[in-house]
C-alpha cells in the first residue's frame, strides 16, 4: 500500500480530493476508510462521496474510486486492505504478482499478522 503522506504523489497544496484521487491510482482504484480518514476527510464527506458515486463500497470500510471497472489488481488490493496493515500476497499470488509465474489461481493467499474475517469470498484466503 502506498502513504502518499510521504511520497512524491501527494505535495502539501494538494486538497484531499486530490490526493485522495491519486491514492486511488497507486492502488488500482481502492481506497480504505482508514486511509481516507489518514487524508482528514470526515466521515460525513466520506458518505456524501458514496452517495454521489465518487466512492463505491466493495467491501466493508473499502471502497472503489470512483468505478468498479473489473480488475483483477483492484480486487488484490481491495483484499490487502480488508487484511490491513502488512498484509501481504502470499504463495502463488505473490509470485505472479511479481512475474513468477503466468496464471493467478484461486483461492489467492493473503499473510497478516493481525486477526481478521473472511468476506465469505471463495477466491480469497486469510493466513495469519
Amino acid at each position: 500500500m502506498v502513504d502518499l503522506r510521504q511520497s512524491a504523489l501527494a505535495p502539501r497544496e494538494l486538497g484531499a480530493r486530490e490526493r485522495v484521487a491519486a491514492l486511488a491510482g497507486a492502488q488500482a482504484g481502492r481506497v480504505s476508510r482508514a486511509q481516507l480518514s489518514g487524508f482528514g476527510v470526515a466521515d460525513s464527506q466520506i458518505g456524501r462521496w458514496a452517495a454521489s458515486g465518487l466512492l463505491i463500497r466493495v467491501l466493508p470500510r473499502i471502497y472503489a474510486a470512483g468505478h468498479v471497472a473489473p480488475s483483477l489488481e483492484g480486487d488484490l488490493y481491495a483484499a490487502l486492505l480488508y487484511a490491513g496493515p502488512g498484509a501481504m500476497l502470499s504463495h502463488l499470488a505473490a509470485a505472479w504478482w511479481i512475474g513468477i509465474v503466468d496464471r493467478l489461481s484461486f483461492p489467492v493467499s493473503l499473510s497478516t499478522s493481525r486477526r481478521c474475517r473472511s468476506t465469505g469470498s471463495s477466491s480469497t484466503a486469510v493466513g495469519t
